[in-house]
């Protein structure tokens, strides 16, 4: 939804300007949860969610296919989601950023994935253009601080150990695929 920006980290108080459809349908999503928040006065809260993990990402997502200059700010799934239930939980409903406030590039995962794995990665990946998308930000890093103030929200999974238990969950599945044949 922020699209290509300059101010760093995102905040709520940040500029939106989607690149793409998929970030406006999103903008739009936001826009009309406000609207009916303020104009009609339900209990809405809006998260705005950085890029977040978990081992039960489908094939078509980056963390399952690499392109490794863009940095992003990566949190676990379950975290974003304890986030999106404590801002229910409050009297007044607002906007939330759950994000971790840490850049690591994909090459930083994909470097730490295969260390998981006992490989080196430079071994294994080759650069190339064919999953590159020109409409996204080189950089994509977010403030918690608005979570952390007003709900008590952290991300209690760091960066290294989601990346851990995204390449152990796909060690085990293999195995057990393996194991059935």
């Amino acid at each position: 939804m922020f699209g290509q920006h300059h101010e760093q980290p995102c905040s709520e108080q940040t500029p939106f300007s989607p690149q793409n459809p998929y970030a406006t349908s999103k903008l739009f999503a936001h826009m009309m949860t406000v609207d009916y928040r303020e104009g009609q006065r339900l209990f809405t809260s809006c998260g705005i969610l950085f890029n977040h993990e978990s081992p039960l990402r489908p094939q078509s997502f980056v963390t399952r296919k690499i392109a490794l200059d863009a940095v992003r700010d990566w949190g676990h799934a379950a975290d974003f989601v304890h986030g999106m239930w404590l801002s229910l939980q409050v009297d007044e409903p607002t906007d939330y950023i759950f994000c971790t406030g840490e850049a690591h590039s994909v090459e930083d995962f994909a470097r730490v994935a295969f260390e998981v794995a006992g490989l080196n990665w430079r071994d294994h990946l080759v650069r190339g253009d064919t999953l590159s998308r020109t409409d996204e930000p080189d950089i994509l890093v977010g403030t918690p601080d608005r979570a952390q103030e007003l709900l008590g929200w952290r991300a209690r999974t760091g960066f290294f150990e989601l990346v851990e238990k995204m390449v152990q969950s796909e060690l085990q599945a293999k195995t057990e695929s393996q194991e059935l044949e």
